[in-house]
């Protein structure tokens, strides 16, 4: 698996809007590109064309950092240390979900409802 696949890995798995060395990563490889698609990982690399984020990588030696990201991230999703496996183990039995449309989880994923449409519409 080169770079290109692995950042589309950590692109497609929320994991990277809470790890802000991956973040920068993206953002590293161009930050103009990065601020014009309101830092949306997956928008990015696929507007980024692919020799130009491999000569970019190779630059920027990102190639260790993005391998720590994508191995971190498949260790924490394969743990089953978990606080769910510690606090709430019956709920594994008899999962349960809350969506709400009412928050949002990154400003790359707008989520438009009550005053927040109002807010969007008007700026």
């Amino acid at each position: 698996m080169d770079i290109t696949d692995r950042l589309r890995e950590l692109a497609r798995n929320l994991y990277w809007t809470w790890h802000p060395e991956l973040i920068d990563v993206f953002r590293d490889l161009d930050p103009g590109l990065w601020r014009e698609v309101n830092h949306n990982p997956a928008e990015f690399l696929s507007s980024l064309p692919p020799e130009t984020l491999k000569k970019r990588a190779a630059e920027l030696a990102l190639d260790a950092r993005v391998n720590q990201a994508f191995h971190q991230m498949h260790d924490y999703l394969a743990s089953r240390d978990t606080w769910g496996a510690r606090h709430a183990g019956p709920l594994h039995a008899r999962p349960v979900a809350y969506l709400s449309a009412e928050f949002g989880l990154h400003e790359s994923l707008p989520i438009y409802s009550g005053a927040w449409a109002c807010w969007r519409a008007i700026t």
